[in-house]
């Protein structure tokens, strides 16, 4: 995934479709564009929303893994 935000902390969550977070990870991002991967865990087929939090900004993505 890429992190396509200014530099700083950020905490990304992927919540499956009951809301349940399936993986929380902490990225400390030193540039505009960081990649994030998810390399410890394999996600089933389904729809899962990603939450990128900051200390000043929230967004959220729709992820579907087929």
């Amino acid at each position: 995934m890429l992190l396509n935000a200014q530099a700083g902390d950020y905490t990304i969550n992927v919540i499956d479709i009951t809301g349940r977070v399936i993986e929380t990870q902490t990225v400390k991002a030193k540039q505009a564009n960081t990649y994030v991967s998810f390399t410890n865990k394999v996600l089933p087929a389904g729809s899962y929303v990603v939450e990128i939090t900051s200390a000043n900004s929230k967004s959220v993505k729709k992820l579907i893994v087929q």
